[in-house]
């Protein structure tokens, strides 16, 4: 078992990998999104500060730190975006590879194949927004290059077993 762990603070990420996480995931919600977009709805489906650095700058010392511990860190853009903020949302990308994360989390399939497509070599997990609900789907996701697949909160626990075992 893994433990992943969301952080909002680079301040935070020593103690939460002294606590245990073995993986750490966060956005990044500017205040050019915040302008642009309204404070309603952040990059990665996190409202306020919640999971979400300030800026790129931040993300870069995160990535810095994490990996000193060699702890992996996967940079959540994991909305349901309009076209019109997909120009936003690419840049981010960018440079959140450019920081050196280990994976992206998104929730929309449009997003895995235009990242794919644009040829980057990340991993792409795909995460609760996707709404995975049984083993047929998390196979639709693995084979458009999905590495991981978060499954939904509502599955009970024999319902995660199952998909399990038919997803190996």
């Amino acid at each position: 078992m893994k433990i992943v762990a969301p952080i909002s603070k680079v301040y935070e990420v020593e103690d939460v990998i002294k606590s245990g996480a073995d993986e750490i995931y966060c956005g990044v919600y500017t205040q050019e999104w915040r302008k642009n977009y309204t404070g309603i709805a952040a990059p990665n489906r996190h409202p306020g500060g919640s999971a979400n650095l300030d800026d790129f700058k931040e993300l870069n010392q995160v990535v810095k730190i994490a990996h000193r511990h060699s702890t992996p860190v996967f940079f959540t853009i994991n909305e349901f975006y309009s076209e019109g903020q997909y120009d936003s949302v690419l840049e981010n990308v960018e440079q959140a590879i450019a920081a050196g994360v280990d994976a992206l989390i998104v929730a929309e399939i449009n997003l895995l194949l235009i990242v794919k497509e644009r040829g980057h070599n990340i991993k792409i997990h795909m995460g609760t927004g996707a709404t995975t609900f049984n083993s047929e789907t998390a196979a639709f996701y693995k084979n458009f290059g999905a590495s991981r697949v978060m499954l939904d909160r509502q599955l009970t626990v024999e319902e995660i077993g199952i998909i399990a075992s038919r997803s190996s």
